[in-house]
């Protein structure tokens, strides 16, 4: 996970849910983003985007780096500015 974290930039953190090891992306709204999976570049991830951190909106996957680059910039593009009601 930390060679991923080091592809992904600024604002991840690893954190430990449910006994797994996973990134941790808060979008300062109430939406935060967890991946899991993906020990290294090439596997796959599965990306969770949470409301309030209960309420889970989305599920997606990624396979390899490049991809989950992708699909993290889709959802941060589709959330950043949502504010929750």
């Amino acid at each position: 996970m930390l060679q991923v974290l080091r592809n992904l930039g600024e604002g991840y953190r690893i954190v430990i849910i449910d006994s797994g090891i996973c990134l941790l992306y808060d979008l300062q709204n109430g939406y935060d983003i967890e991946i899991e999976g993906g020990c290294d570049e090439k596997q796959e991830f599965s990306i969770y985007l949470w409301e309030n951190q209960t309420r889970l909106l989305e599920i997606r996957h990624a396979k390899g780096i490049s991809d989950l680059k992708f699909e993290l910039d889709q959802l941060c593009e589709k959330y950043r500015f949502h504010i929750i009601q």
